[in-house]
């Protein structure tokens, strides 16, 4: 704890290093001295959107007001102090620091972990720091891993990913040669040792209690094989969109049909038995692939494996995209392109066969606009290019007069609903 004497807003640099029982913070500004002492930890709530540490809280020993705190790829945290209170004594939050018994180090392969968390990461060097200060802000006294996959980056990823693991021994990185999400996480989870893989992003910042929240989930759903956990934005100055904000738990029996998106790959768990009988991450999807859609293949696999998958809304990571307004229609042709593969793989198996293109036709009709015109032709167009890519032209041309009609039928109730509406619109002047 630090106190200190001001008449103006000043500039605070906090240095943390761990203890014992917490962190020593050292603070000091242009007109303070400088002091340190030993902070306890205690529960906290999320702060300031651009701090990525969750269990951070500052105050004011006279007030509630809540004081931005922005965390330095150094490593320091900067945070102003106002005067006009009757005391400037700053008071700090912060998560202890991992008991030493805790981490699984490669020294003792035969030991059961319970969580294997794996991110994949590509030419993101210079904005990983923030999910690595959430990582070593995980606190649990359960066994578990991370494992970084480099999706073959051309920039230094790898060594700041050497540099953040040289006294980390929970966590190890391994290189994917092959570029695709789905190739990355497929050589994730079959060098992880956990009996849950749990699947998150290097933008993304997961709660301290993300391992015990996984456990608890799955232990909550003992049949399910794949469970999905909120996913907030983290910035507010961030475009809405790859965020799962609910809180209600949902459960999807096996053998049925989930839409894309249902479950998002930032925050996505798996049991080890269910990857393993699916095969893994199907290697041709995934962002930098043509079809980005690993995410819910993998979940309609373990789905149609035999498995429930479920949303649980206790592990909770936050989500920095980076987006703004201007880049969601990008994104969502993005989408667009991943439900047409989506839909085609399915297509092509026969057991999902009739169930997908029921959907398709159900979600076509549902879209009766032209921006829905635009969706369904996007998909069409990739349903064919997955086709060919895969060498399998029978089955889906089985859907093929089903997509055409069902664009014929989407054009004419468009084009209905266009028209009716300009004759409304005349006949009411």
């Amino acid at each position: 704890m630090s106190r200190m004497s001001s008449r103006a807003a000043l500039p605070v640099r906090l240095a943390m290093t761990s203890a014992v029982n917490g962190w020593t913070l050292t603070a000091s500004s242009a007109a303070t001295n400088r002091y340190s002492g030993i902070i306890a930890t205690s529960a906290t709530t999320p702060c300031s959107p651009s701090f990525p540490f969750w269990p951070c809280r500052s105050r004011r020993s006279t007030s509630s007001a809540q004081v931005t705190a922005v965390r330095c790829p150094d490593g320091t945290i900067h945070m102003p102090v106002c005067s006009g209170t009757a005391s400037d004594t700053i008071e700090v939050s912060l998560p202890a620091p991992r008991r030493a018994q805790d981490p699984i180090a490669d020294t003792d392969p035969t030991r059961e972990i319970d969580v294997s968390i794996v991110i994949c990461t590509r030419n993101r060097a210079r904005r990983l720091s923030g999910t690595l200060g959430a990582l070593q802000a995980l606190r649990t006294d359960k066994a578990y891993e991370v494992i970084w996959v480099d999706n073959a980056s051309t920039d230094d990823t790898a060594a700041v990913l050497q540099r953040a693991f040289a006294n980390d021994p929970v966590s190890r990185q391994t290189l994917c040669e092959r570029i695709g999400l789905g190739a990355a996480r497929n050589l994730g989870w079959e060098n992880a040792r956990g009996r849950i893989v749990a699947f998150t992003d290097d933008d993304c910042y997961p709660a301290p209690d993300y391992v015990d929240a996984i456990l608890a989930a799955f232990a909550d759903h003992p049949g399910a094989g794949v469970i999905g956990g909120r996913i907030l934005l983290h910035n507010p100055n961030h475009a809405r969109i790859t965020i799962e904000e609910s809180t209600a738990p949902r459960v999807y029996p096996k053998r049925t049909f989930v839409r894309a998106g249902t479950l998002q790959g930032a925050n996505l768990a798996f049991r080890r038995e269910a990857l393993q009988a699916i095969g893994g991450i199907d290697p041709d999807l995934g962002a930098g692939t043509r079809f980005p859609c690993e995410d819910i293949d993998a979940v309609t696999a373990v789905l149609w494996a035999g498995f429930d998958a479920c949303f649980d809304p206790r592990p909770t990571v936050q989500h920095d995209h980076g987006r703004v307004d201007a880049d969601v229609p990008a994104l969502l042709n993005s989408y667009d392109r991943g439900r047409g593969s989506f839909y085609a793989k399915y297509i092509l198996r026969p057991d999902t066969r009739t169930t997908f293109i029921l959907r398709w036709l159900s979600s076509t009709w549902r879209r009766r606009d032209w921006q829905g015109l635009r969706t369904l032709r996007t998909e069409l167009r990739t349903a064919g290019q997955y086709a060919i890519a895969k060498r399998k032209f029978g089955a889906l041309a089985l859907a093929v007069p089903f997509g055409l009609a069902a664009l014929a039928v989407q054009s004419l109730v468009s084009f209905g609903f266009s028209s009716g509406r300009r004759l409304w619109e005349t006949r009411s002047r």
